[in-house]
């Protein structure tokens, strides 16, 4: 009985909207369906969630142009322990580990992620360049730029910015 009802519930709640993503939108799974973070961001249009399981992904990620969100399993569980283990470590030297910088609204969402190693010559881990995506609930560390914005580096932008713990940069 309970087990129906559950189903009923969520079934009415996905047809208001109100469960999952939008509609029209795809869930893009990494590193199941894309081997890369940046392969499903690059799949993406508006609307579109790159769900990332846990793991280490050595790259560094960008935006694209759409109002997307990107982010670890903790996004459906609510579980910290996702938070630590999806790790985004820089792969290269110069730019930040993540980039957001096409315009993005709130409605572009950065969560649930150790972001690290960046070494970018300004904003090393996260930089939000002319744009105000939400970043919450990532653990933002041991990033060094040559310049400025070691954790995160906002530039002509005004990110909504909650519930990160940022350290060691």
């Amino acid at each position: 009985m309970r087990k129906t009802y559950l189903a009923l519930l969520m079934a009415a709640l996905a047809l208001l909207g109100m469960l999952g993503p939008p509609a029209g939108a795809t869930i893009r799974h990494v590193p199941d369906l894309y081997p890369t973070i940046q392969a499903g961001i690059d799949a993406c249009l508006a609307g579109d969630t790159v769900l990332v399981a846990d793991g280490i992904y050595q790259e560094n990620v960008s935006f694209g142009p759409f109002d997307i969100t990107v982010a670890s399993e903790y996004l459906w569980d609510m579980d910290p322990a996702h938070i630590a283990a999806t790790q985004i470590t820089a792969a290269v030297f110069g730019p930040p580990v993540v980039r957001i910088g096409m315009g993005q609204t709130r409605q572009a969402v950065l969560c649930g992620f150790t972001i690290t190693g960046g070494t970018g010559i300004e904003g090393s881990g996260v930089f939000c360049d002319g744009t105000s995506p939400t970043v919450e609930h990532n653990h933002i560390t041991n990033n060094c730029p040559q310049y400025d914005g070691g954790g995160i580096r906002v530039n002509l932008g005004s990110p909504d910015i909650r519930h990160n713990t940022i350290t060691g940069n």
